[in-house]
């Protein structure tokens, strides 16, 4: 039976983990057992999210400083807006015309 490791170093190993790195990389940077490293992986999934087309359609912070006031409009989000259609065009006898 092999020892119990931190809560810590459990939640290291989870993080190193999702970041895609290998168990027997994990261990040597952590000093974990290999078969430690695995159990843990075993018991914690990497669970991948998939965006939301709001989350796609534009990115709202800069790389700098992780600023929320700016909102750029990506690819996929121009691609929606493009496919939403206004309304049909106004009809002509919806026109005011005063001598027609």
């Amino acid at each position: 039976m092999g020892f119990k490791i931190s809560k810590a170093k459990e939640y290291a190993i989870i993080y190193l983990n999702e970041q895609g790195k290998s168990v027997e990389d994990i261990a040597d940077e952590l000093s974990v057992a290999v078969s430690s490293v695995q159990s843990v992986v075993d018991e914690n999934p990497v669970k991948s999210k998939v965006p939301t087309l709001k989350e796609k359609s534009f990115i709202n912070r800069t790389a700098s400083k992780n600023n929320n006031g700016v909102a750029i409009l990506t690819q996929e989000g121009s691609a929606v807006g493009d496919d939403i259609k206004v309304g049909p065009p106004p009809a002509d006898d919806r026109i005011f015309k005063p001598f027609g």
